[in-house]
């Protein structure tokens, strides 16, 4: 049986994302996790992130649906399989973000991989938008991002404006026997561009 990179990757950092979690000082940044019916697919589409008050956590404590991870995870509420997303670097606790991206109709259909990079103060946080089936674009479709930003650096008040910076892989090379039917390289048209937290803050 094979593991691909990313399984190993995750396991290894485990014991990393713990000690961070046993050293976060009071106030600081928690590894909360949601719940996601649709499990992993659907949790890494976007189409499961948490409502503003299904993880309320101004008062430390989240909802029953959701919990934290690591040190003293007994005492918060959430059970079964949770969800959440880290940073690449330490400190890998973050604030949990969602893009999402509302694709024009005028968009033909193809096949490539949308990112989004989002420069708030002086820290940046980086999205890959996931499509619902293999990476195809379509205009008339949402497709959706998730990313953990650096704790306490983004915030309506702290950062009022913020920059988003959108690119597009096309992968139509993957595929001749799609050839027919998707564009090499086309246009990719937007309607709206949009990236909100588990508080309910919407920030584009």
């Amino acid at each position: 049986r094979t593991v691909d990179i990313n399984v190993a990757c995750s396991h290894v950092r485990a014991w990393k994302l713990f000690l961070e979690s046993m050293t976060t000082p009071p106030g600081g940044c928690r590894f909360m996790a949601y719940p996601c019916q649709a499990g992993l697919p659907g949790f890494l589409q976007g189409s499961c992130f948490p409502a503003p008050d299904a993880c309320n956590i101004s008062h430390g404590d989240p909802q029953q649906s959701c919990g934290f991870m690591g040190y003293d995870a007994q005492h918060s509420k959430g059970r079964g399989a949770l969800y959440l997303v880290t940073r690449d670097t330490e400190p890998y606790c973050g604030e949990q973000l969602r893009a999402t991206i509302y694709v024009s109709e005028k968009t033909q259909r193809t096949r490539g991989i949308l990112n989004l990079q989002l420069r708030h103060g002086i820290s940046s946080t980086n999205f890959q938008i996931k499509c619902e089936y293999m990476d195809i674009v379509q205009g008339g479709r949402t497709m959706w991002g998730l990313a953990a930003a650096e704790f306490g650096t983004i915030d309506p008040l702290l950062t009022p404006t913020i920059v988003a910076t959108l690119s597009y892989q096309s992968l139509t090379f993957q595929t001749a026997n799609e050839a027919d039917t998707l564009l090499p390289s086309p246009q990719i048209y937007l309607n709206q561009v949009g990236v909100s937290d588990h508080k309910g803050n919407r920030y584009l």
